[in-house]
This record gives structure tokens, C-alpha cells and sequence, in this order.
């Protein structure tokens, strides 16, 4: 994880975003509703399995949640095919890592 984390770099620019498979759809789908269900889950996943920039969502995702201050609040939704519970374990072991990189 810190590997990928580290060789993307922090200069990503959002210019993938204009080739990403889910451009334009509203943004609203990608986010649970009262029941903490994302309806279109099933169509979002292949949406995201087969988006040519899926890596670099990730990485963006991934760097907002490492880097956001009010974590446990912060909201990301669906992205990158993962929900928002798995971008947030993955971002936690990054953290981790972080924190014992800076400890050592």
C-alpha cells in the first residue's frame, strides 16, 4: 500500500477526471441513502472495474482520506470500486505506516 501511496507522488493533477468512465453522472449515486444502502452499487462497481482511470481515483481518494483531518466524519462515497468502509481501512493502514515511518 505505502509503495503505491509513495510513487504516485503528491502532483496528481484532476485532469483524469475528464477521462474517468463516471464523468458527468450525479454524484449523489455514489453516496449511501438513509439506510446507509448505495443502490446503484452493482452498476457502480462495473462502472469502476472497467473505468480507464481507476487508479488514479484511488490514489486521489486515498490521499484525501490520509491527509483529512476529520477522518472518522469525512465522507467519500463510492469511488475507485471500493466503498467508502474499505477506502477508509486502506487509508487507515497507510496512516499507520505513516505514523511509525515519522516515529522511527
Amino acid at each position: 500500500l505505502m509503495q503505491f501511496f509513495t510513487q504516485q507522488g503528491n502532483g496528481i493533477m484532476s485532469s483524469w477526471q475528464n477521462e474517468a468512465a463516471c464523468k458527468g453522472m450525479d454524484t449523489n449515486l455514489f453516496f449511501p441513502d438513509s439506510k446507509g444502502i448505495v443502490p446503484h452499487f452493482k452498476h457502480l462497481k462495473g462502472l469502476c472495474n472497467s473505468c480507464p482511470v481507476r487508479d488514479e481515483c484511488e490514489h486521489d481518494v486515498l490521499t484525501e482520506l490520509v491527509f483529512c483531518v476529520n477522518f472518522r466524519e469525512h465522507k467519500v462515497g463510492y469511488r475507485a470500486g471500493m466503498s467508502e468502509k474499505k477506502l477508509k481501512q486502506i487509508a487507515t493502514a497507510i496512516r499507520k505506516e505513516r505514523a511509525k515511518e515519522r516515529a522511527a
